[in-house]
C-alpha cells in the first residue's frame, strides 16, 4: 500500500510510516512497519474454524492506527498510551470509506479497541471472563487471541 501510493487513498494510515516505535519492544520498526508485519503474521494463522479471517485481517491493519495521535517520549522510551481506544473513530472512519457492513465492521472496530486489554496484566480467569463480556456479541476470545497473536508476531522474527 505505502510503496504503491495507495496510503493516499486512506489517509488515517499514512501517519503511521511517521510512528515511531521503542526499538526494545518493536524491532521491526515504525508503526507501519510494525502493522505490515502484523498484517503478514495474521495471514498466515492458523485461525480457529468460527473465525473470519477477512475480519482479522482488516482488525490487524487497523489495530495502531491510533498510535500517530498518542505516541509521545517519555523518560526516554517512545510510548502509545491509549492507542487502541484513540484508534477507534478512526477506524471506524475507514471501514465506512470501504462500505464494511456491520457484520464485518462491528467486531473489526470490537478488536481494535480491545486488543490491549490484557496486556501487561497477569491473565486470570476473571479477566478472561471480563474480556468475554466486552467483545461478545461481536467477537470471541478466540478471535481475540488471533489478533494478538498477529500483533505479538508483528514485533519482528527476533520476538516471535
Amino acid at each position: 500500500m505505502a510503496e504503491g501510493g495507495l496510503l493516499e487513498f486512506w489517509p488515517s494510515l499514512a501517519p503511521l510510516a511517521g510512528t515511531p516505535q521503542s526499538p526494545r519492544v518493536h524491532p521491526e520498526g515504525n508503526a507501519w512497519q510494525h502493522t505490515v508485519v502484523g498484517v503478514k503474521a495474521m495471514a498466515g494463522l492458523d485461525l480457529p474454524p468460527e473465525a473470519d479471517r477477512l475480519t482479522l485481517i482488516l482488525a490487524a491493519l487497523l489495530h495502531d492506527i491510533g498510535k500517530p495521535m498518542v505516541t509521545e517520549m517519555v523518560d526516554g522510551v517512545w510510548v502509545s498510551r491509549g492507542h487502541a481506544q484513540a484508534g477507534l473513530t478512526l477506524a471506524d472512519e475507514f471501514l465506512e470509506s470501504i462500505k464494511a457492513p456491520a457484520w464485518l465492521a462491528k467486531p473489526v472496530a470490537k478488536l481494535v479497541e480491545r486488543h490491549m486489554d490484557l496486556a501487561f496484566q497477569s491473565i486470570t480467569p476473571k479477566a478472561l471472563k471480563r474480556l468475554a463480556r466486552r467483545l461478545a456479541p461481536d467477537c470471541n476470545l478466540a478471535e481475540y487471541w488471533a489478533m494478538v497473536t498477529a500483533d505479538w508476531n508483528g514485533r519482528g522474527p527476533t520476538l516471535e
